[in-house]
């Protein structure tokens, strides 16, 4: 990753931090020398990286939005990457899937984005799945749901550009980190190969980098060729 993306001194906020694509973005960060805050509900599964300016321990299903941004109202983040989500298959847990899949990163959008607005613009960028183009696994609809929720945007998304605050959305496939693929998994991926976790991580920082002035209410596809 030896593009210069311009990130120096940028500071982000990274939500769901306890994946290994959380990690990967870190050490990215750390790259491009940007800073940024980590907001995780498992602590016992990131190391925080060199930049990490503060480590949050949150609930998910209990979490203070409005409180949160207002943190920021006097050094907002330049970006927001929310990686936060759930997949609980049991009906009783659709109103939580949506909470932690969507709702919360749209509160945080309209908490954030004025701040931003202020401070010269800003950059959100969350994540969908293959799963919201062809339906899922079976008993996923609420997961499903949730994440086509994600690649809805909003006249209020469009109207933020014109303060140069971009918002976008990738749409990941299964990720070569994931250790517990099915072999006959790949035989329905027309380029054969899980996604390179390094790849996705570069395209964030491109999304959410000043290099990128026009992408914006986009989903970016990185399924190959699902």
């Amino acid at each position: 990753m030896n593009s210069d993306l311009t990130l120096k001194g940028k500071h982000f906020i990274i939500v769901g931090a306890s994946s290994e694509l959380a990690l990967n973005i870190a050490y990215a960060l750390d790259h491009h020398q940007a800073t940024y805050d980590v907001v995780t509900r498992k602590l016992d599964r990131i190391c925080p990286t060199n930049n990490c300016k503060r480590f949050i321990h949150y609930d998910p299903l209990q979490f203070d939005t409005s409180t949160f941004c207002s943190e920021y109202f006097n050094s907002p983040p330049y970006a927001l990457i929310y990686l936060a989500a759930m997949r609980d298959i049991q009906s009783t847990s659709w109103h939580d899937v949506y909470l932690i899949n969507h709702k919360t990163y749209a509160e945080l959008r309209i908490g954030l984005s004025p701040l931003m607005a202020k401070a010269g613009g800003g950059r959100f960028l969350a994540y969908s799945s293959s799963g919201s183009k062809y339906g899922g696994g079976e008993n996923k609809t609420n997961y499903t749901l949730s994440k086509q929720l994600l690649e809805s945007f909003t006249k209020e998304d469009k109207k933020m550009a014109s303060n140069n605050i971009l918002t976008n959305v990738i749409q990941l496939g299964v990720l070569n980190s994931n250790k517990s693929v099915n072999p006959h998994r790949l035989d329905l991926i027309p380029t054969k190969s899980l996604i390179p976790i390094t790849e996705v991580s570069f395209m964030s920082l491109l999304l959410c980098s000043p290099k990128n002035t026009c992408i914006t209410c986009s989903t970016i596809c990185m399924t190959g060729g699902e």
